[in-house]
Formats: structure tokens, sequence, C-alpha cells
């Protein structure tokens, strides 16, 4: 008992640091283990809310287009990644920036589809959505959709050895977002 006692002051003083460790590796692990899986859906979700993961997720090269004209960018010089999470919601990337710098509502709430094909190539197609009630979760029962506005998206991830990696970032032009 005397050497809990006095390992006490020493647990207390580096809990908060493990805890803000544990969370920060939580995406990556999450990450990790949806590869491991071939669970697209569930690394998508870490790569939305982690830089980190998107870092490590990220092709040498990613071939970002808008309004149909390509433009190779080097993955430690991509810095346009367009979507983001707050809470369960799906919002634009610009969104969680507001709200990460404690600046009110209203944000940009994006509709996505995500598909993969059979050789594991994903895409996810976006499109940002309006609401009558502000967001997806305010209103209650029924489509409180108001319609998709600004241009759409999409993104491309291939299959790797060990997970995926984000390849292209699409917006105008050929992107018609989902539901179209």
């Amino acid at each position: 008992m005397r050497k809990i006692l006095q390992l006490l002051p020493f647990l207390v003083l580096t809990a908060p640091a493990t805890a803000q460790y544990g969370e920060v590796l939580n995406w990556e692990k999450q990450a990790e283990t949806a590869c491991n899986a071939y669970d697209f859906n569930g690394f998508f979700e870490a790569f939305l809310r982690s830089d980190k993961v998107r870092a490590k997720y990220s092709a040498k090269e990613i071939y970002k287009v808008r309004n149909g004209v390509p433009e190779p960018v080097a993955a430690s010089a991509y810095s346009d990644f367009p979507l983001g999470m707050l809470d369960y919601s799906w919002v634009t990337a610009e969104s969680v920036r507001k709200n990460a710098a404690g600046l009110p509502p209203p944000y940009e709430y994006v509709e996505l589809e995500i598909n993969v094909a059979s050789d594991r190539r994903a895409r996810v197609d976006w499109v940002r959505m309006g609401y009558k009630n502000g967001s997806p979760d305010e209103g209650g029962e029924g489509d409180d959709r108001t319609g998709a506005y600004g241009q759409p998206g999409y993104l491309l991830f291939y299959p790797t050895e060990a997970c995926w990696e984000l390849v292209q970032d699409t917006q105008g032009g050929d992107a018609p977002g989902p539901m179209q």
C-alpha cells in the first residue's frame, strides 16, 4: 500500500499526457484495424478525422483536379483536403476549422456516396447539402434537405498492399456528386 501511495503523485502527473496520447493514436489504430479487415468505411472515418492518418495513407503524388484540369501535387504540399467530420456528421474541412476556432454554426454539411470496386479501388462522391434547420441532426423526423449546392467532388483511393491511399481529389468539372 505504501508503494502505491508513493507512486500516486507520479500517476496523477502523467495521466493527462497518456490520455491525450491515447486519443491521438485512436484514429491511427482505427485506420490500421480497418485496413486489416478491408473495411473502407472504417478507414475513411479515420482518414477524415486525422491529419496524421491522411499523411500516412496518401500517395506520394495526389492529382488535384479542378473543373477538369488535373494538377499533380506532392503529398507534402497537398493542403486542400475538402472533407472532415464534426461529431458524427460529414462536413467540409472549412467547417471543421471553423468549429476548432470556436466559431459558431452554420457549418457546411455534405452528403457522401462511397463505392468500393471488386478490385478494392474506392471512390467517395460528395456534395454540400442544405438543411431546413441548419443541420441533418436537428428538426426531428422526415427529410429536411433543401438540396445540394456548390461544386460537388469525389476522392479516389487505390488499394496498396497494406491498405488504401488517396490518389485524386476532383472538384467541379466531371464531379457529379452523389445521387445523380
